[in-house]
């Protein structure tokens, strides 16, 4: 009985070891809520191209499976400290078709990237979290570092 009690003890107690580590580990990685993706604005998206900011410009529209892929993807790589100075926008496709025909964009999901006013790269449908965070490095090179 008593090794019956001791055992049972120790699962509890590891148990609750367990989920204490788990939690733990969620408040370390829960994603700072103050970056976000923003609904794009076009004022906003001006305003933050004179003031030469980095800029994600993502298109996506609700039709579109490779889009609900991309998006977690975007969203959580917005969230480390490298992309803290940078603007994230969302855009919808099928809302906002004239804008994006003058950016030339004909498919979804779309990605551009922008330091200020200059176009750096832009992708289409991908979903390799390493490469979409490689690629995105473009909006956090500041104006002097691009000579």
């Amino acid at each position: 009985m008593k090794i019956r009690s001791y055992l049972l003890k120790s699962w509890i107690v590891t148990l609750i070891v367990a989920a204490t580590s788990v939690w733990a580990q969620d408040l370390r990685t829960t994603p700072d809520a103050t970056q976000e993706i923003k609904p794009f604005s076009h004022s906003e998206f001006v305003r933050a191209q004179k003031e030469k900011k980095g800029i994600v410009l993502y298109v996506s529209a609700s039709w579109c499976g490779h889009c609900r892929n991309q998006e977690p993807i975007l969203r959580t790589v917005a969230q480390q400290e490298m992309f803290k100075d940078v603007v994230f926008f969302v855009l919808n496709y099928d809302s906002s078709r004239e804008f994006l025909r003058t950016l030339g964009i004909r498919a979804v999901p779309a990605v551009i990237i922008f330091q200020g006013e200059v176009e750096k790269d832009r992708f289409i449908g991908r979903t390799d979290q390493g490469k979409i965070e490689e690629l995105l490095q473009k909006a956090t090179y500041k104006e002097e570092s691009l000579n």
